[in-house]
């Protein structure tokens, strides 16, 4: 029953079961188990070979593995197939390749030193050594044992027990008490944490610890190390706490010494003093309430002194005494500002006498005094005389006043009666001297003005002054004026005159006993002789400027006349340079100037009869400069407004030559030539007028343009180069007009359009898939050692060197030359995935090797094979030796689809690309370069733009094209 159950089963693939025992099954080769029975039997595996679920079937029993074992499980019984089976691993070579695929399983036994790395092992609940085994070299691998036992290597590594002892000893820095419950805490985890550490290094050193294992170990770890972090951030919250109250206690007992060392009375006693130094009065209470907060605060001190020498004093007392202290301080301050105020107002009281009595000393003016005194004596007074006297008196007892005055003022004990009774003395003295000082000044004003009216007569004479008479006289006679002129003789009668009075003064000057009112009269008389005699010479004077102002009138007309002959040349030249410039000579312009030239001739002429006439008068000279004077300035206006002319004319005449060449340089029909060339190709239609228009403008602004350059700039009529400049920009704005048309034209050409429908995708690649089976030539032989062979397998992305150099023997697993082959050639190509891709290479490697069995016999052939994946298109054997074992080198995928390949043509009705997709073009971007390519190498003259991200547009590059598609699957594409 068992056997039947177990043969239902089991399906044996195309490498075979050997045999099928009763009750137990020997696998020799690659094994599928499908359905969905269970089997109980167990099985052998004495030869590498993969296990392969299909379905959802159960294994109970024993699976004793004694050669390689590959599970390739179903994903989704995983964890049900072989769950209640158990596993005897006792391979016969030594580190098989075992390989449970993550599969969960039930007890699983090592029965001898063979077994090596376990594959994908993360399923195994249960594992041990059989008995009398030694532990060798047995290690689980798998992705999730390997992630935990890293985790597990990380939270040992990091472990910190460091911050706990750190902790406990700034506890113990900080005076906390070890039997307290936070400290012991910190250290009990701290054991537990080293407990949980051994357990897990135990477990690392474990090859074959379970998933389970390794997850317990690390959570213990971590947790025993949350723990301890508590316990430590609980510790530290205690030790801080203590060291803020020693902190501030300290701080404290600081203040508190500061408080007492800064303490200073000696501003507080001074002010005591002060008040006393200015007779304050002591019984007040202003001054016995700074008395008594002294008293009261050196008291304190005393008290915080005691308090601070205490070793044990508690954070109170210290903030007590200190605050005593201070508070006395502030009263100090309060009070002692009172008394300060006090004394201030005595101090101000006395400084405000003094000043007064030194403001009445300083404001009075002794020099003034001084000065009145010595201008007395100056004037001529005497000193013996009474109001002289009366002064010196009146001095003498303000200087005793003063005396006393300063006695008082320098002495620091003076009161407020002595400053005031001698203010009142010293002003009472300066009032006398002022009254004294004013009468001597009266008396010398007396003897001042005597003085100065003799004075003023002694300048008077010294003041008399004939020379200017006789040097008018001497002026008119040099201007041949006559001594027998009325005015001439004024003059000498008015110099003697003068002459008189002075003879009158100098004797008076002399006179011992001459009054005042003398002085004065006879200095009015030469004054009034001086005026006379200036009177008379101011007449003589004019009369001389009248003889000197004909003279000037005669060399002003002939500097006028001369200076007129250079303006008629310059005319002359005017005149000329309008001629040479073509002027019309009847224009007014140039019959003004010949006029003004003529006027100004005529003008000389006269003045040259008037200068040399004798009788000629100022005015008669002046009327004939200014006559000459005002033909010149016609002629310079005239001239101006000529020269003017004439140089607009030769202005005009540039500019119309420069224009001319201007226009000439300016034709440019080239832009034109070149719409035309982009309108015929865009396909435009060439017999339009719009086209033609263009062609008639170009000739037209050539003709222009060579009438333009057959005129001569220097003799023809500047009308005629003004308008064969018209005529030429005319042409060319012409012509830039119909080209603006037939550029409007050319944009206005419609493109032929095709829009593709909406693409879905962009991967039209052909799909290869199926087993791929390259078999080899008959093996008559396995011996490689003296005739080495290498040859190479590649599947499109895996290539795998094949070297075999060595005899490869028979054994039972291996019976024929061709099994040899086949599991040396399978070795080589897990190890090539072993060595790129690690363990999960292996597990996903893309081909395999393996004999072919003829019936229930190992055959003289082997095959290199796929598992199938999809993508690969072929099998390519390559390197020097493989045409020694296959008759070919290529071996296809035995399923190709085709249906994402899309064919098509696109065509302009004159040229046709033909496209053939059969890859992936990725995007939108890879569909237009794909389109363009080909229609560009083709000469199709349409190009493909994107319209959206699945959506092209097909376009003409020429207006009189028409686009069309074909092909096998145009329609895919396109809707017509």
């Amino acid at each position: 029953m068992k056997r039947k159950s177990l043969q239902k089963s089991l399906s044996v693939s195309l490498l075979a079961v050997l045999a099928i025992q009763p009750f137990v099954s020997v696998v020799h080769a690659d094994l599928n188990i499908k359905g969905n029975t269970t089997s109980t039997g167990g099985i052998q595996v004495k030869t590498p070979a993969t296990i392969e679920v299909i379905g959802s079937p159960t294994v109970e029993g024993t699976v004793t593995v004694t050669g390689g074992l590959t599970i390739v499980p179903e994903p989704g019984n995983i964890h049900s197939t072989f769950q209640h089976a158990t596993y005897l691993l006792k391979p016969t070579a030594a580190n098989p390749v075992i390989d449970f695929g993550g599969v969960t399983t039930g007890l699983v036994t090592i029965g001898n030193t063979n077994v090596g790395t376990i594959l994908r092992a993360d399923g195994i609940s249960r594992i041990e050594y059989a008995k009398n085994v030694t532990p060798g070299n047995a290690e689980l691998r798998g992705t999730q044992l390997d992630a935990a036992r890293t985790g597990l290597t990380n939270a040992v590594a990091q472990v910190d027990v460091d911050t706990a002892a750190v902790s406990q000893t700034a506890f113990v820095n900080a005076k906390g008490d070890t039997d307290l419950a936070v400290y012991k805490d910190v250290t009990a985890g701290l054991a537990a944490l080293e407990k949980a550490k051994t357990a897990a290094v135990s477990t690392l050193a474990n090859k074959i610890a379970l998933l389970s294992e390794l997850s317990d170990s690390t959570t213990a770890l971590t947790s025993a190390q949350d723990t301890l972090d508590a316990k430590v951030d609980l510790l530290d919250v205690e030790t801080k706490r203590l060291k803020d109250e020693a902190a501030a206690l300290a701080q404290a007992r600081t203040l508190l010494n500061d408080t007492i060392t800064g303490l200073d009375l000696s501003s507080a006693n001074a002010a005591l003093t002060a008040y006393t130094n200015v007779q304050g009065d002591v019984e007040k209470a202003v001054y016995k309430d700074v008395a008594k907060a002294i008293s009261d605060l050196e008291a304190a001190r005393t008290s915080g002194q005691a308090v601070y020498a205490k070793s044990d004093a508690t954070l109170q007392e210290v903030v007590a005494a200190t605050t005593a202290i201070t508070d006395g301080k502030a009263l100090l301050v309060d009070k002692q500002t009172l008394l300060a105020a006090a004394t201030q107002q005595l101090v101000n009281e006395l400084t405000q006498a003094k000043a007064d009595l030194s403001s009445a000393m300083a404001s009075f003016n002794k020099t003034e005094v001084d000065n009145a005194k010595a201008s007395y004596l100056t004037a001529g007074g005497l000193v013996s005389d009474v109001v002289y006297n009366n002064l010196v008196v009146a001095l003498a007892v303000l200087d005793s006043a003063e005396t006393e005055a300063d006695g008082f003022l320098m002495s620091s004990s003076s009161t407020l009666v002595q400053l005031k009774g001698a203010r009142d003395k010293v002003t009472s003295a300066q009032t006398e001297v002022t009254l004294k000082t004013n009468d001597i000044k009266t008396a010398t004003q007396a003897l001042n003005e005597w003085n100065q009216a003799k004075t003023a007569l002694a300048d008077a004479i010294s003041s008399v002054n004939t020379t200017a008479a006789v040097n008018a006289q001497s002026d008119y006679k040099n201007a041949n004026g006559r001594e027998a002129a009325q005015v001439y003789a004024d003059v000498t009668e008015a110099m003697n005159a003068l002459n008189g009075a002075k003879d009158v003064g100098v004797a008076l000057v002399g006179k011992a006993s001459a009054i005042k009112d003398e002085f004065v009269t006879a200095k009015d008389d030469i004054t009034a002789a001086q005026g006379v005699l200036n009177e008379k010479v101011d007449k003589l004077k004019i009369a001389t400027q009248a003889l000197k102002d004909l003279a000037q009138a005669k060399d002003s007309l002939n500097a006028e006349i001369t200076a007129a002959e250079p303006q008629l040349v310059g005319a002359a030249t005017s005149l000329t340079n309008y001629e040479a410039a073509l002027g019309d000579k009847a224009d007014v312009v140039y019959t003004d100037a010949v006029a003004a030239k003529q006027d100004l001739n005529a003008k000389v002429e006269a003045g040259k009869l008037v200068h040399d006439e004798p009788a000629s008068t100022v005015t008669d000279l002046d009327a004939a400069r200014t006559a000459i004077a005002k033909a010149k300035s016609a002629l310079s206006t005239k001239l101006t407004a000529l020269d003017s002319e004439t140089e607009a004319l030769v202005t005009e005449r540039t500019n119309a030559k420069q224009a001319l060449a201007k226009a000439i340089a300016d034709v440019d029909v080239s832009k034109a030539q070149q719409a035309q060339s982009a309108y015929d190709n865009k396909g435009g239609n060439l017999s339009l007028a719009v086209y033609k228009d263009v062609t008639a403008a170009i000739t037209a602004v050539q003709q222009a343009q060579k009438a333009g350059e057959a005129i001569n700039p220097t003799t023809a009529p500047v009308s005629a180069m003004q308008t064969a400049t018209t005529a030429i920009t005319s042409a060319q704005a012409d012509l830039d007009g119909k080209v603006a048309a037939l550029k409007r034209a050319t944009d206005a050409l419609v493109m032929p359009t095709l829009t593709s429908k909406e693409l879905d995708k962009f991967n039209f690649s052909t799909v290869y898939s199926g087993q791929i089976n390259a078999v080899s030539k008959a093996m008559n032989t396995s011996s490689f050692k003296g005739s080495k062979k290498h040859f190479t397998i590649d599947d499109g992305t895996n290539k795998v060197n094949i070297d075999l150099t060595w005899d490869i023997p028979q054994n039972e697993y291996a019976t024929t030359f061709a099994a040899s082959i086949g599991s040396a050639v399978e070795s080589e190509i897990q190890q090539h995935f072993l060595n790129t891709g690690g363990v999960d290479g292996l597990m996903n490697r893309t081909m395999g090797a393996t004999v072919i069995w003829d019936g229930s016999s190992q055959g003289n052939t082997f095959k290199i094979f796929t598992f199938g994946q999809p993508g690969i298109k072929a099998l390519t054997l390559g390197g020097p030796d493989w045409q020694y074992f296959f008759d070919t080198n290529t071996f296809d995928a035995p399923n190709q689809d085709t249906s994402a390949n899309r064919e098509f043509t696109i065509s302009d009705g004159t040229k046709t690309a033909t496209f053939k997709w059969d890859s992936d073009l990725v995007d939108m971007a890879g569909v237009l370069k794909a389109l363009n390519d080909n229609l560009s190498a083709n000469g199709v003259k349409v190009v493909a733009v994107q319209v959206n991200a699945s959506t092209f547009q097909l376009v003409g590059t020429r207006a009189d094209i028409t686009i069309s598609v074909g092909g096998t699957n145009k329609g895919d594409l396109f809707t017509n």
